[in-house]
């Protein structure tokens, strides 16, 4: 064991997400012990009682993992979103913080950000005036609100699934006045939503795409992503390529939208 042992707590690897989180830190000196669920193995997982620092992702579904360790191993925790240049740079700075590698943070941050930069301003440029409704389980509907912020995009609505009263609170801060937010909306009121406030995009889960579809309405799935990785800055330029091509695809033009459709 190290001086600089993490774990990445509530990370799922969805379409490699972790193998391009786990390279940053690993850049910054920091060795990963266990990825508690996504990528694990029985292995690493008995080793994570070992670590100076879980660092949770999934806000939702591990702060009790997270405070069990804590209780039992006084492991601390640090939360953080690894979506988008903004949080993800303040992901690093957070933890070099902690571990007193704030100059490695700054080159690693350096080196990202210069390679993705130029891409996202041609992005933010071509996004101008285009608006969104947020759709997700709980944590991504406050991680995407940056994002698309990042990218130019504002979001005019917001929902979770089973957010929770903190869920609710982190989007507020996030979104502008006059942004409808709203738990856990049916079908009926996803329509509603859809053909009343007309987002230029709609991003949410598989089972809400054939609604936007009818309706007209570009949809990316931010559950199990179009064409991911979609985390730190390399997932942020798939991101943002996902979104172009779904707003720009020629078929929009050759349909109604709304409830005429």
């Amino acid at each position: 064991m190290t001086d600089y042992d993490m774990n990445i707590i509530g990370d799922y690897n969805i379409q490699g997400d972790l193998w391009e989180i786990m390279p940053l830190f690993e850049r910054m000196g920091i060795r990963i012990l266990s990825t508690f669920t996504g990528n694990a193995s029985v292995d690493d997982i008995a080793q994570a009682h070992r670590a100076k620092l879980n660092l949770m992702h999934c806000q939702r579904s591990t702060p009790y993992i997270c405070k069990r360790m804590e209780e039992k191993y006084g492991i601390p925790v640090l939360k953080a979103s690894l979506f988008g240049v903004e949080q993800t740079s303040k992901a690093l700075r957070d933890v070099a913080a902690f571990f007193g590698l704030e100059d490695k943070a700054e080159e690693v941050i350096k080196e990202e950000v210069a390679q993705v930069a130029p891409k996202i301003a041609a992005y933010r440029k071509k996004f101008e005036g285009k608006r969104v409704f947020i759709y997700q389980g709980a944590p991504r509907a406050w991680h995407w609100v940056n994002m698309f912020r990042e990218l130019g995009v504002e979001t005019i609505a917001a929902a979770t699934t089973f957010g929770h009263e903190d869920d609710y609170a982190k989007i507020c801060e996030r979104v502008n006045d006059g942004v409808l937010v709203i738990d856990n909306p049916n079908s009926l009121e996803l329509e509603e939503i859809l053909t009343d406030w007309k987002p230029d995009l709609f991003i949410s889960g598989l089972k809400e795409k054939y609604l936007s579809y009818k309706l007209g309405v570009p949809f990316i799935n931010g559950h199990s992503y179009e064409k991911g990785p979609y985390a730190v800055y390399s997932g942020f330029l798939n991101f943002a390529r996902d979104v172009d091509k779904t707003l720009f695809a020629p078929v929009w033009g050759l349909i109604r939208r709304g409830k005429d459709a």
